[in-house]
């Protein structure tokens, strides 16, 4: 008994210690969501007194960074001590929406057992009608045509229950239906509804008794957001149509209602330090693996993929079959075919881990529904790989890269009369010159002392924080009438020029020819959508004006960000060895103003929807190729020319004669400019010799055996190309030619 008071005494004053703390009422105001991650910030009213005030902020996240917690508000008051701590012993009350779901669950239940209930009515009434019929079959006195009706009746209504319990079984099985689909639903929302609870502890010294509006911000990680696009195209002579969303979602536990919400492309998890390149030295010696760099933050992972497609190559663009692909931390995995593509099916997962032997191994985060890859090749591997179930043997080979070629199409721009007419008087220093007499003509906005004999020298714009080229800014004129950009003179508050190296340590190379700085009256970064577009100097923050509500359920919410148009360059392409379709492609072009980050985005053309593509503003290129499905007015076809498929022994080699056709016919009314690929194969190995190639006019990559063919065609036009080669290979050997 002596050892149980003083235990007593001990949780006695515990729980006055716990009592003493003041708990502090607070609501969710806003929310800076990043592309991993989100800040949170609460407020509520604290009545303080004079002295210490022990305060305590509770249900909240499990996942808080501690270091990111910060306090304001709080007049003279200071802050002497914080603590954050997960509270094991309360539990998250369940949601509203877990509420409802339970609700409905209990409803659907109380009409399977009211049915049942039924059911068994019908059961009891069939076995008295099966008694009565051995009742009255016993008795002899029964005259035929009283037999034939009571017959008559148990035949009937053993018919309609019969009908009764069937419909009664389908009306189950309905429900039945819906009550799994409903606990599928509380599942996942299981474990909100059992997560532990974060809470933060704090002790704010305060010189008299007052009042204060506490705020409090914090880190969450269960948070984020994505990027899609929707491109729409009416025409192949007109501008396409770019809507930028962002995709919202949360698991933070705590539901965030409307609340004002900033989305930011910057990622707190981040690693910010500065990498420091050291000596590299060689010696005799054991060789140590060196580790790949660190991959590109722009790849972030995207919580609705459900299945990925995609190809891997190796250094060279060559496929590779056999490579191993998990999905992290499952068992759920695949290889690529013979062509190097692969399918795969997620599982939850966030990413991808490819292997291959003799080359690096590669995790990549699940972004998009379609995963390329190239792999590079272990420098510490054996020079021969032999992969024994593809039947495939690579030896050593010199590697090498294709070049892109920018012509100069893809480097100019002008700007219109309407940002001329915004400056003229305002701006000192530039050179404004009207490329015709025409009003509302193209004109050249030229910061003088910038001079180029060969390229561009147009001035960088950039108008409240948004960089621009001269070429996107059709303000006003013929040509700017369609823009979303709309400014007038009277709108701008000043213009600033900068020069030499403050516009290169400010804006880069982008600055190289000088950049123009307006600042309008709105100054709200003409998104187009009514956002208010800030950008920093490396981050982009669009502040959204309609107030929202993001459930803590990892659903998604779309949110418009911006709206343009932009310049393209549409073409035809074809590559009828793997499918006999013609597709429409669209180079976008000027993108790069608009800081565009990687994501899926959704084609349409002429209002019908053409399939997703993959936006990639990392890659260093001057456009964006989308493919926008293929035109059926177009046919193209490949033969193989039988009278080529000749065998012949040459010694101890067989030789194989191959030669392909290729019929293109134009059924619409216009020109058109297609352009045609196919390829020959190239040997792996040195007893494998292709010889006596012939492509016509193609033009043919050595490195990958592509042979690209540009054809003209006028309305309901034919044309033709052809090629063909010849494999040299021991007889007694198989190849898959």
């Amino acid at each position: 008994m002596r050892r149980i008071i003083p235990l007593l005494l001990v949780l006695l004053s515990l729980s006055g210690w716990a009592t003493e703390k003041n708990p502090v009422e607070t609501k969710i105001e806003s929310v800076t969501v990043y592309r991993e991650g989100a800040t949170v910030t609460r407020s509520g009213k604290v009545f303080l007194k004079s002295g210490e005030n022990s305060l305590l902020l509770k249900d909240l996240a499990p996942d808080i960074d501690e270091n990111s917690i910060q306090i304001s508000g709080l007049n003279n008051a200071s802050v002497r001590s914080i603590l954050y701590r997960i509270d094991y012993l309360e539990k998250k009350a369940p949601s509203q929406t877990y509420q409802a779901l339970q609700l409905r669950q209990d409803q659907i239940e109380r009409s399977i057992k009211l049915i049942n209930n039924t059911v068994a009515g019908y059961k009891e009434e069939l076995k008295i009608l099966g008694k009565n019929q051995v009742i009255h079959g016993d008795q002899s006195n029964i005259s035929i045509e009283r037999v034939k009706e009571m017959t008559q009746y148990y035949r009937d209504r053993t018919i309609t229950v019969n009908n009764e319990l069937l419909n009664l079984q389908y009306e189950i099985d309905s429900l039945k239906l819906i009550k799994v689909d409903l606990y599928q639903e509380m599942t996942a929302l299981q474990t909100e509804k059992n997560e532990k609870r974060g809470v933060i502890e704090f002790i704010i010294d305060a010189p008299v008794a007052t009042a204060i509006e506490l705020s409090v911000s914090y880190t969450v990680a269960t948070a984020g957001w994505y990027p899609t696009y929707d491109i729409r195209a009416t025409s192949t002579t007109a501008p396409v149509d770019i809507l930028y969303k962002a995709n919202v979602y949360q698991q933070t536990g705590s539901d965030w209602n409307d609340i004002d919400l900033i989305l930011s492309t910057g990622d707190p998890t981040t690693n910010n330090t500065k990498p420091v390149l050291s000596p590299k030295y060689l010696n005799f010696g054991t060789s140590f693996s060196s580790s790949l760099p660190a991959q590109s933050s722009a790849v972030k992972y995207n919580p609705t993929i459900r299945k990925v497609s995609g190809t891997v190559v190796d250094a060279s663009g060559l496929p590779l079959p056999g490579v191993n692909i998990i999905e992290q931390n499952t068992s759920n995995g695949t290889q690529t075919d013979f062509d190097g593509n692969y399918t795969l099916n997620i599982q939850g997962g966030r990413n991808l881990i490819y292997s291959y032997i003799g080359f690096e191994s590669v995790v990549n985060p699940i972004h998009a529904s379609r995963m390329d890859l190239q792999m590079q090749e272990d420098p510490n591997a054996l020079d021969e790989v032999v992969v024994i179930a593809q039947g495939i043997r690579r030896e050593a080979k010199a590697l090498g890269y294709a070049v892109s070629t920018v012509t100069a199409d893809d480097l100019y721009g002008y700007s219109q009369y309407g940002v001329a007419s915004a400056l003229s008087g305002k701006a000192s220093g530039v050179n404004i010159t009207a490329q015709s007499g025409a009003s509302g003509s193209a004109t050249s906005v030229v910061i003088r002392g910038y001079s180029s004999l060969t390229g561009s020298d147009e001035a960088l714009f950039v108008i409240d924080g948004i960089p621009y080229s001269s070429d996107t800014l059709n303000l006003s004129g013929s040509l700017g009438s369609t823009s979303f950009l709309d400014i007038q003179p009277e709108d701008i508050i000043d213009v600033n020029i900068l020069k030499g190296n403050a516009a290169a340590t400010l804006y880069g190379t982008a600055g190289r020819n000088g950049v123009v700085v307006i600042t309008t009256k709105s100054g709200e970064g003409l998104t187009g959508v009514g956002n208010v577009k800030f950008a920093g100097l490396t981050t982009m923050r669009f502040e959204i004006p309609k107030k929202h509500t993001i459930n803590s359920d990892a659903k998604i919410t779309a949110i418009d960000l911006d709206k343009f148009e932009l310049a393209a360059e549409f073409s035809y392409y074809a590559a009828p060895g793997l499918n006999e379709n013609v597709f429409l492609t669209a180079k976008i072009k000027n993108w790069e103003a608009y800081d565009l980050l990687q994501g899926e985005a959704n084609i349409y053309f002429d209002g019908n929807f053409a399939g997703k593509t993959l936006i990639n503003p990392n890659v260093a290129s001057k456009g964006i190729q989308v493919s926008l499905g293929p035109d059926t007015a177009i046919v193209i076809a490949r033969k193989e020319k039988q009278n080529f498929k000749s065998k012949s022994f040459l010694g101890g080699n067989r030789v194989l004669d191959r030669a392909y056709e290729i019929t293109v016919k134009n059924n619409k009314p216009i020109d058109v400019e297609l352009i045609i690929e196919d390829r020959i194969p190239i040997s792996q190995n040195k007893e494998i010799k292709v010889e006596d190639m012939a492509y016509g006019d193609g033009n043919y990559n050595e490195q990958t055996g592509i042979i690209r063919w540009t054809l003209k065609l006028p309305p309901k036009a034919t044309g033709e190309k052809s090629f063909s080669f010849t494999v040299k290979h021991p007889k007694e050997e198989m190849i898959n030619l």
